[in-house]
């Protein structure tokens, strides 16, 4: 077959980009010095070896915002000085609702005051009974999921957590007059009824896989709401007052907010009093209130990393992050656009692209790509290829058997040369 220069220089240009898929495993999140040993990672990890986030040496384990998992086991004597610890955060949103917004400050305080409906184990991904889901039987066909919810947790002002607090939050995120960003996890329940004070039943439109990581969301006290339709104005979701979690929020401050220890929260007590979250926007400001010690812990990109590791006398911890990078390639024949669906949202047969739609030439652009070499040095070894957008943390649905493709150059020449794409001038271009 001849050299056709435009072909070639798509062809080449795809041979770069082709199906990288690498998930990031650095997201900002940190523990103290002498932090509680980290829980082994689950099997289909690869070893956790360096970090983003710093933490100021300090004579405490702090409690890493969401995951209160370092604790005491009882209430810390009358006459003991206060345990305090500083958090720098990036933001100071207006609203602190927990369903109507994805922001991440919304979302760490959220996991500190509310209870979540079912558990969700930080490093496999797992779901677990320790949330207020004490149990959960699903119906032969799938269909129908019943909730057995725990009959131990209070709301602070005394209200008890109940089924109706459970389909309140549920009916909140479904309602379209919430524009709820997280509508779509439950598009396909069709319905909420709670039979019983501890019971929430749940019909789906299918049987869904995926039912259980969709309930993994917070619960909201439903007697401090008038409506779904309100809840963005209601003084609950502008300073949440009232709360379950092992923390309570107790002020908005000028440059941020405090939370104090929840004492009547079920269970082991948290080793922190009160936990002070700074607003920083800045990540050079963020780096320098951690060198004079105004704070305790602070989280940083992946550009901050040489910068973040220069400060001394700090310890660096890292937390998975549940997102890939990948390049898609358009199968269609550009000669010929068709939609992909027709109106009813079924599949429209497409006519083949010229040259990708040959499978060894995609195969060849897979194999082709120099992987190691599309890795950002400083973020490796924590970036790691996956085999498709299921990630690890998905541990009902990964495949932890599957392992990438392997860079070949020659299999990539070799397939090529099958389907007529030859390099006749021994110059790599084809």
């Amino acid at each position: 077959m001849s050299r056709r220069p435009l072909l070639i220089a798509a062809v080449a240009l795809l041979a770069v980009l082709a199906l990288l898929l690498i998930v990031r495993l650095m997201r900002p999140g940190a523990a103290a010095t002498d932090p509680t040993p980290e829980p082994a990672a689950a099997t289909n990890l690869p070893p956790i070896t360096a970090t983003l986030a710093l933490t100021a040496t300090t004579p405490v384990t702090p409690i890493a915002a969401g995951e209160p998992t370092v604790a005491r086991a009882s209430a810390p004597a009358a006459d003991a000085a206060p345990v305090r610890f500083v958090q720098a955060v990036a933001s100071a949103p207006d609203v602190l609702n927990p369903l109507l917004s994805t922001d991440a400050t919304t979302q760490a305080i959220a996991q500190l005051i509310y209870p979540t409906l079912v558990g969700q184990d930080a490093q496999s991904g797992r779901i677990s009974a320790d949330g207020l889901v004490a149990r959960w039987d699903i119906s032969p066909d799938g269909g129908v999921y019943t909730l057995t919810l725990r009959s131990d947790l209070r709301w602070s002002d005394g209200v008890p957590v109940t089924a109706d607090d459970v389909r309140f939050s549920l009916e909140a995120v479904r309602d379209p007059a919430t524009a709820s960003p997280f509508r779509p996890k439950l598009a396909n329940v069709t319905g909420v009824q709670t039979p019983a004070p501890d019971t929430v039943v749940l019909t789906l439109a299918s049987p869904a896989c995926a039912t259980m990581a969709a309930l993994v969301m917070p619960v909201l006290p439903a007697h401090r709401f008038t409506d779904a339709a309100t809840m963005a104005a209601a003084p609950q979701s502008i300073l949440p007052q009232v709360g379950a979690g092992p923390f309570l929020l107790d002020a908005r401050t000028d440059d941020g907010f405090r939370l104090v220890r929840n004492p009547n929260a079920p269970g082991a007590q948290p080793v922190i009093d009160e936990l002070i979250l700074r607003v920083i926007a800045e990540p050079d400001a963020r780096l320098a209130a951690l060198a004079d010690g105004s704070v305790d812990m602070a989280s940083f990109e992946d550009a901050w990393v040489a910068q973040a590791q220069a400060l001394p006398d700090h310890s660096l911890q890292l937390t998975p992050e549940d997102r890939f990078d990948f390049v898609a390639l358009n199968l269609a024949d550009p000669a010929a656009p068709t939609p992909g669906r027709d109106a009813a949202g079924a599949l429209i047969p497409q006519p083949p692209h010229p040259v990708l739609g040959e499978q060894r030439v995609r195969q060849a652009l897979a194999v082709a790509v120099d992987y190691a070499a599309l890795l950002p040095p400083e973020l490796q070894p924590a970036a790691y290829r996956v085999t498709s957008y299921v990630l690890p943390g998905t541990a009902w649905a990964v495949a932890p058997e599957l392992v990438p493709v392997q860079t070949n150059p020659t299999l990539a020449g070799e397939l090529l040369d099958s389907v007529g794409w030859r390099d006749e001038e021994g110059d790599g271009v084809r």
